[in-house]
């Protein structure tokens, strides 16, 4: 992971995400990487292949329901001025990047709603 990126808008995610664990007293989170052109090559001895990019995909309960958001940011640093809402998705959005059903416990019906919702808002990112 890039230094000024995991010390950048990474973090700066990581902490958002704290206090809406705090606000909403429950988040599930599910992270990870995404490795395309693998344009940062290998690293140590292992060859340990850097990813391109990284995701959140986020679920909030939610009055008598969810909220969801994603994000995807490639592993570099961010420019000047970036905000999180610049990096926001839906969730279906990120699915379809990354071909994964990240809330697959969730009914069809509320799948539905929940994964095409962008609650900037809500979850103050606006």
């Amino acid at each position: 992971m890039n230094l000024e990126f995991n010390n950048g808008i990474w973090k700066r995610l990581e902490e958002k995400i704290r206090r809406l664990a705090l606000d909403f007293g429950r988040v599930y989170i599910i992270t990870g990487p995404i490795v395309d052109t693998n344009h940062y090559g290998k690293v140590g001895e292992s060859d340990i292949v850097v990813p391109d990019a990284f995701y959140k995909a986020i679920l909030i309960p939610y009055k008598n329901s969810f909220l969801s958001i994603g994000f995807l940011l490639n592993n570099e640093p961010a420019p000047k001025g970036s905000r999180l809402r610049d990096y926001a998705l839906t969730v279906k959005e990120l699915e379809s990047l990354t071909g994964m059903d990240f809330f697959y416990a969730l009914s069809n019906a509320e799948s539905e709603t929940v994964e095409n919702l962008l609650p900037l808002k809500e979850l103050g990112l606006y």
